[in-house]
């Protein structure tokens, strides 16, 4: 199997092709394939002065599939999430394939010092003092 895109480098007997913006996975011929899919983390919640520190937005869910057939030659689309941005936005999902790993949410409203869900929906923890955030949402596999 051959295979085209993103930035490819050598890691042993391996090649590794990294996306850092959404494009296409070329492949010619059959195999399996180790692919690691990544979302973007939700954006920062407000803080109130005085009152709160900004909360943390929840980490992008992380997909790994350590046997991803590939059965025929031809384009993959890939799709890479954005980061959310400060108070406004939950992060964006990324894709390969059949593969899609959820974006993480944004932080909590003003005031309320919840950080925000993970990717894969756990919520984050909510902020215990003045000076706290919430902590993140558990993982799970």
């Amino acid at each position: 199997m051959i295979a085209y895109g993103g930035t490819i480098t050598d890691n042993g007997s391996y090649k590794v092709h990294t996306f850092t913006s959404s494009g296409t996975f070329n492949v010619v011929g059959v195999g399996t394939l180790r692919v690691l899919v990544v979302a973007g983390g939700g954006g920062g919640g407000p803080g109130q002065y005085g009152v709160s520190y900004p909360s943390p937005g929840g980490g992008g869910e992380v997909i790994y599939d350590g046997s991803y057939a590939i059965t025929a030659s031809g384009d993959y689309a890939v799709t890479v999430g954005a980061g959310g941005t400060y108070d406004t936005s939950d992060g964006g999902e990324s894709s390969f394939g059949t593969l899609t790993a959820r974006g993480g949410k944004k932080g909590g409203t003003l005031g309320l010092g919840q950080g925000g869900a993970s990717g894969n929906g756990n919520l984050g923890g909510v902020r215990t003092g003045y000076a706290s955030s919430g902590a993140g949402g558990n993982g799970a596999a």
